[in-house]
């Protein structure tokens, strides 16, 4: 029993470690191909764009995977991958001061720096029509410039730390687990090309197997207190005859 938990609990450990690590990767795979469709030159792209995530994750309740996620979408609003990493900093703070998730203030914000809109309701700002990108990120800071440092929570940053440290080993481990699963894919979808009449036969055999193991066990534990309840038995008899 305990080895088997413990084979349970590495097992799901390692798809915690690796579900960590791919949505990493994709963030960042998200990121960099939202920089591409602007034209964003891609050499050392992927090493500065780390820097600056985990600058501002040590810094705020804002994890490096979450900024990724949000740049991605701000790119082509933008349509600049310099104008995005320039902004996000100001919807961090702008997300602390309204209580907003990043991804939602980034959503209305975004806009309103690429001049789509005029106005960011959450924060009450109403901008000039002719005010530029830079006019506009300017207003902001202002405004809430250093509200998500001054709202950093200890316990978010904890998890943000043991979330790196996940991506970390799923990383090291996704080289072993990923053929793994690719190999039981393609299996999986070799058997459903399988004769339907094999694919039957395996499941009466594991349904025997279930029964079988489903009645055994208690016979089992039946069969193993039996011996003591002989003993108590005879116990039992050598008192009334005594008596």
């Amino acid at each position: 029993l305990a080895l088997s938990a413990m084979g349970a609990g590495g097992a799901l450990a390692i798809k915690g470690f690796t579900s960590a690590a791919l949505q990493q990767d994709q963030a960042m795979a998200l990121f960099l191909n939202s920089a591409r469709q602007a034209g964003t030159e891609m050499e050392g792209l992927e090493g500065k764009i780390s820097g600056v995530t985990a600058a501002l994750q040590r810094k705020t309740n804002f994890g490096d995977e979450e900024q990724l996620a949000v740049l991605a979408k701000m790119i082509p609003v933008l349509g600049s991958t310099e104008k995005a990493m320039a902004a996000l900093p100001a919807i961090m703070d702008a997300a602390a001061t309204t209580g907003r998730g990043l991804r939602e203030q980034s959503e209305t914000l975004t806009k309103a720096l690429a001049g789509t809109v005029h106005q960011a309701e959450s924060l009450g700002i109403k901008f000039d029509q002719t005010a530029t990108f830079e006019e506009r990120l300017a207003i902001i800071t202002k405004l809430t410039g250093g509200a998500a440092e001054a709202s950093v929570d200890p316990f978010k940053q904890l998890g943000n730390a043991t979330g790196d440290l996940s991506e970390k080993i799923g990383g090291a481990l996704l080289p072993v687990v990923i053929p793994l699963i690719e190999k039981i894919t393609a299996l999986a979808e070799k058997l459903q090309t399988v004769n339907p009449r094999i694919i039957q036969l395996g499941a009466v055999i594991l349904a025997a197997v279930t029964a079988i193991g489903l009645i055994g066990g208690p016979l089992l534990l039946l069969v193993s207190v039996l011996p003591n309840v002989a003993a108590g038995f005879r116990l039992v008899k050598t008192a009334i005859v005594g008596a």
